[in-house]
């Protein structure tokens, strides 16, 4: 399972179809459950007089369904979605106040088909959504999520399936969770089998109006918020950037003009390379996600001298078994460090990223948008690594066999690297976005070198726990 942006996704030649939920007339109604911090910040930050609200903020998938299309069958399946999930029903509107949700019942959706006839290749067909989910995503204007079918030119009993969304309704769980779930309903409303399911998916609503508690309970003496301010102190008040990339002097915005980053995905560890490696690691007494972190930490140390690892990481918050399904935006953002002696300091790495999780465990609870007001920074963060493993979700053995892969936006931003590490069934798979820079490419390259190297000794490495 990759995470890349639209025009690294091969699009085949043939017939476009865009998907836009709509909804009844008059049926939209005030819901007085409040937003998620995230979901609010997100949408104070849209440029409200841009026609572009979706640039470099939306994500989304795309995967192949391996039925026959029919455009009866996918308009029932986007109304059995969208009726399934609360989140992809409710919008906001602004008020003197700040922002009030509107919500749709589940039986006040349709669909409406748009072929596409400008779109003939798939180059064409990329330009196109990729204006399109540019253009017409935002967390201010319903529908939040798009969809779009592409039927191959050649006759293949099959078609691909591609959507897009604003981030206020879904996170890196949703992206991928989407796919499996799309495609069984797809099948059972071919084959006029009950698509009906014993799972339960909770709100994310629901789950916004939990969120609000935690942040009330929080003030400035909370663990949370004092760990927060110890960390940014640490970094003059700024989020750490990553060492190896030297970062653009000055403060810079992504939303003053600055270029494209650039972006690629790349494969550290095959199958049997990764069971090596995780084997290695829980036989030492530390989880792969440790293992995960230490190497970064020594690849850093390596190529840039620096000892002291500090990043930001996103943590899911589906913390009731009744989200675990669900679309919606369930991650908080927390601080970690690490600190080795030295490059090849393995055994310091895998303790101090043991003590760096486990320091992060009381703030993953905490919302960051309120600790953020706490403390008075508009600070954001400039180095964040996602860690997710997808080895047990729905059909994720399957992604390579259908195509799947979660996508995102091209992103703008002179002083930013994400890295998004990826445990799968088929190895372990990296996707970064850093500055476009001859400097930057040079030492993601060189980064990523050292961090395979790391990566495939420490599998073969005793380590005392």
């Amino acid at each position: 399972m990759e995470y890349t942006e639209l025009d690294q996704y091969p699009l085949p030649d043939g017939r476009l179809t865009t998907w836009t939920p709509v909804a009844a007339r008059g049926s939209w109604a005030p819901d007085p459950r409040p937003l998620a911090s995230a979901h609010r910040e997100h949408c104070d930050r849209v440029d409200r007089a841009t026609d572009r609200p979706g640039r470099g903020s939306w994500i989304g998938s795309a995967f192949r369904i391996e039925r026959p299309y029919s455009a009866d069958a996918m308009r029932t399946l986007i109304t059995t979605w969208f009726a399934r999930h609360e989140a992809l029903r409710t919008t906001v509107i602004p008020t003197p106040a700040g922002w009030a949700r509107q919500t749709l019942p589940a039986d006040a959706i349709d669909a409406v088909p748009v072929p596409v006839t400008r779109a003939r290749t798939g180059a064409e067909a990329r330009d196109f959504l990729t204006e399109q989910f540019e253009t017409a995503l935002s967390p201010l204007a319903w529908p939040h999520c798009i969809l779009a079918t592409l039927e191959p030119s050649s006759d293949t009993g099959s078609f691909l399936c591609i959507f897009g969304a604003d981030h206020s309704v879904m996170d890196a769980y949703s992206q991928v969770i989407a796919i499996s779930e799309l495609r069984a309903l797809y099948n059972d409303i071919i084959d006029g089998t009950e698509h009906t399911t014993t799972k339960s998916y909770g709100s994310h609503l629901d789950f916004a109006a939990l969120e609000q508690k935690a942040c009330a309970a929080l003030d400035p003496e909370a663990p949370a918020v004092h760990a927060w301010r110890e960390f940014l102190d640490q970094h003059d008040g700024q989020f750490p950037a990553f060492a190896p990339v030297e970062p653009a002097s000055g403060p810079v915005s992504a939303t003053t003009g600055t270029g494209r980053q650039a972006s690629l995905s790349r494969w550290l560890l095959a199958p049997d390379e990764a069971h090596a490696f995780n084997t290695t690691c829980r036989a030492n007494g530390f989880s792969s996600q440790a293992g995960i972190l230490a190497a970064l930490a020594l690849a850093q140390a390596r190529t840039s001298g620096s000892t002291t690892f500090s990043t930001i990481m996103p943590v899911h918050t589906r913390v009731h078994e009744s989200w675990a399904e669900s679309m919606g935006w369930f991650v908080n953002i927390v601080p970690l460090t690490l600190s080795v002696a030295h490059g090849q300091d393995l055994p310091g790495a895998l303790q101090s990223a043991t003590r760096a999780l486990a320091a992060t465990k009381p703030l993953a609870l905490a919302p960051f948008a309120r600790v953020a007001e706490l403390l008075g920074t508009t600070a954001t963060p400039r180095f964040v690594v996602s860690y997710v493993d997808i080895r047990y979700l729905p059909e994720a053995d399957r992604m390579p066999d259908i195509q799947g892969r979660a996508l995102r936006s091209d992103c703008y931003s002179s002083n930013e690297v994400y890295f998004w590490i990826n445990r799968t069934p088929h190895g372990l798979n990296v996707s970064t976005r850093y500055p476009d820079a001859p400097q930057a490419h040079q030492a993601i390259e060189a980064f990523l070198s050292e961090l395979t190297t790391v990566l495939r000794s420490a599998s073969t490495t005793p380590v005392a726990a």
